[in-house]
């Protein structure tokens, strides 16, 4: 794995990380499907009868990608509480779930990394937060060929929209190409300062360009 599909990883489990309360269609799915009670507590920001009721809905019968959201929704609510070594479980069962169906969102996988990946960052692992970086590596490369080509060289082309961008410009150099869903419609290509341990938004210079096909 390389150092720079590495660093795209983590930064975009940071991406997830940001993007973790907009909904979704699998969140709209979970609203009117057995987690509607639940997904509704924790709207409302009840997080200890919202965890109770994700606990109780994963105590009965449920189908594969209704346990693998409430198996996410609680890491959720154990992460947001500080409850590090409990999210990474739950997380980590959450990613064995989704392993089950082949057609699993990555999306969903992705949320389930990043949880794990946060909490191993606050448990001090640092070598278990590198793995999952390069589990995620792995998964965003899928995703990435789902909606990019370098068949041009010294350019990405963006396989939905035809859209041709150069590998750098003003002096930027490609600095991570992100996919945002799984049909590849919605991506983004950020060119920045090429420092191995900075963030684009950290950079002095950056710019993203975010392409998305109706």
């Amino acid at each position: 794995m390389s150092a720079i599909r590495t660093r795209r990883a983590i930064a975009l489990l940071g991406a997830v990380l940001m993007l973790v309360s907009t909904p979704s269609h699998a969140a709209d799915d979970a609203r009117q499907g057995p987690l509607a009670i639940a997904v509704e507590l924790l709207e409302k920001g009840d997080l200890d009868a919202a965890r109770a009721a994700f606990t109780k809905a994963l105590a009965g019968e449920l189908g594969t990608q209704d346990r693998a959201a409430a198996l996410i929704y609680l890491a959720r609510i154990q992460l947001g509480q500080e409850q590090y070594a409990e999210a990474d479980v739950t997380a980590a069962k959450a990613i064995e779930e989704l392993g089950r169906v082949t057609e699993s969102r990555d999306q969903a996988m992705l949320l389930a990394l990043m949880i794990r990946f946060e909490s191993a960052k606050a448990l001090g692992d640092e070598t278990l937060a590198n793995e999952i970086a390069e589990a995620a590596a792995g998964l965003s490369a899928r995703q990435d060929q789902l909606a990019w080509s370098d068949q041009v060289p010294g350019a990405f082309v963006h396989k939905a929209s035809g859209t041709v961008l150069p590998k750098a410009v003003a002096g930027l150099a490609e600095f991570e190409l992100n996919t945002y869903d799984d049909a590849g419609l919605d991506a983004s290509l950020t060119y920045a300062v090429d420092d191995v341990d900075v963030r684009p938004s950290e950079a002095p210079s950056y710019v993203t360009t975010q392409l998305t096909v109706n």
